[in-house]
């Protein structure tokens, strides 16, 4: 019997900490703001207010901070996107990176994102894999829409609220008025649409990101201690329950990001301490 998505979160806030965190390693966590970056300095990193953020598959978790043990995944949120090596082009002059001591984390999770992809590739412990293909043979609690089912008892109001004619052999044209329709939630009726009715688990594997934070997700309140301490030793980024304590800020000129090496390895020789 599949697990039911809509319970999730509540479950998830449950769950137990995992103990036996390697403390000797650093973990990382970017910012491009300015603002965000003094915040940190004066008071940790503190878990997102996520009041006005949507409920879907890719929202975090209430209450967690998000870091990572990898400091090339942790440099493209201090540039803005995967742009070590490459010129960046962005508002901001400076980007902001934190380091967090091992020893500094007391309640931890591995990232649910973290464990669908290890699922889709494999690396997740093989524990770990056999309870995703028994649990995740669900929907997901928010399918994502194919396409509009055209019949003519819609067609008309369709095109009225629209404004003008669609030609349907046009490509483009019928793609907008998809996208007008999806970003337009008063127009945005059930039955009009086709949706993804792929289980979560035939999502992950077939490489859908919002489908390994959903998979994580349900997953995560089912995980024993050891299991979730091994997706961390095997790389898995961490979400940490409530403000963390950086011991480090580095801020990094991105107009320096050509000369970055694609895997960080002379983030600290570019960048300045703060």
């Amino acid at each position: 019997m599949g697990l039911d998505p809509k319970r999730v979160a509540s479950r998830y806030l449950r769950a137990a900490p995992a103990s036996g965190l390697d403390r000797n390693k650093n973990y990382y966590h970017g910012t491009q703001s300015a603002k965000v970056a003094k915040s940190i300095m004066r008071r940790g990193i503190e878990p997102p207010d996520l009041s006005l953020r949507p409920d879907s598959a890719m929202r975090p978790v209430q209450g967690r901070v998000y870091l990572t043990p990898r400091i090339d995944y942790a440099i493209a949120y201090v540039l803005g996107g995967d742009m070590a090596g490459h010129k960046v082009r962005s508002r901001f002059k400076y980007g902001y990176l934190f380091v967090v001591p091992g020893q500094r984390l007391a309640n931890v999770h591995p990232d649910e994102d973290s464990i669908g992809e290890m699922i889709y590739k494999g690396t997740a412990p093989d524990s770990v894999i056999e309870l995703a293909e028994n649990e995740l043979q669900v929907e997901s609690d928010d399918p994502s829409p194919l396409a509009l089912y055209w019949n003519a008892q819609i067609w008309d109001t369709t095109l009225e609220a629209y404004g003008k004619r669609v030609n349907l052999s046009d490509s483009d044209e019928r793609i907008a008025l998809e996208e007008w329709l999806y970003s337009n939630p008063q127009h945005n009726f059930e039955e009009w649409w086709e949706y993804d009715r792929r289980t979560i688990y035939d999502q992950i594997m077939e490489g859908e990101y919002a489908a390994w934070a959903e998979g994580g997700k349900i997953l995560l309140p089912h995980l024993t201690a050891e299991q979730e301490i091994e997706l961390i030793h095997r790389g898995a980024h961490v979400a940490h329950a409530g403000t963390v304590k950086p011991s480090e800020c580095w801020r990094f000129d991105l107009s320096l990001s050509p000369e970055l090496k694609r895997n960080g390895s002379n983030f600290f020789d570019l960048a300045e301490r703060c």
